[in-house]
């Protein structure tokens, strides 16, 4: 049995690292989609998924002084697009941090 240490983020959400050599041996690659599933007795099964194509999760932002922290909140949550709405027209400045937060 290997031990690791639960981590996380600023945010709130907890994550653990897997093991190299068994993400290796199951062809784990980065943006690689597991399953995971809760038993009755509250473990967490990691089961690597293979031919498997998920729908691209999409959710909206609204334009705020935190965009650039929801989006990258939002990225980090797994959100594969990630759709900016304003009640105005995007200034050219909004376009411009929407877009260097994206580069990052």
């Amino acid at each position: 049995m290997e031990l690791r240490k639960v981590q996380i983020t600023r945010g709130g959400t907890f994550f653990i690292t897997l093991p190299k050599g068994w993400a290796a041996k199951n062809g784990l690659k980065r943006s690689s989609l597991i399953a995971t599933s809760e038993t009755a007795d509250g473990r967490i099964i990691i089961d690597p998924k293979y031919d498997v194509e998920r729908a691209p999760s999409t959710i909206v932002v609204r334009m705020s002084p935190r965009l650039e922290r929801e989006i990258i909140g939002k990225y980090l949550l797994g959100y594969d697009i990630i759709r900016i709405e304003a009640k105005d027209r995007i200034s050219l400045e909004e376009r411009e941090k929407v877009k260097a937060t994206a580069s990052r």
